[in-house]
């Protein structure tokens, strides 16, 4: 439920993230944000202000998910004022 405010996603790659230290990688998800794809950033994701059990999820100009096939990713959620029960990939 996103009628009061917005949830948009971000797909980030799957590869650890260096640390601070640069010594140990990491595959903490909030250290994910530096991983995210080129044309599926939280900025190219239109937001979805919508109270909806299906909702499709689009990216400006990035093409669709299905350039990602075969890749390892991690869907990153930023919800504001908002509800997320449940999504699913396709």
């Amino acid at each position: 439920d996103a009628s009061r405010g917005l949830v948009r996603v971000g797909i980030a790659s799957a590869d650890p993230v260096l640390t601070y230290n640069g010594a140990t990688p990491s595959t903490a998800p909030h250290l994910k944000i530096s991983n995210l794809l080129p044309g599926f950033t939280f900025d190219d994701c239109e937001p979805v202000i919508a109270n909806s059990v299906q909702h499709t999820v689009r990216f400006k100009g990035a093409g669709t998910v299905a350039s990602l096939r075969g890749q390892h990713v991690c869907l990153l959620f930023q919800v504001q004022n908002a509800d997320l029960y449940g999504f699913r990939f396709a």
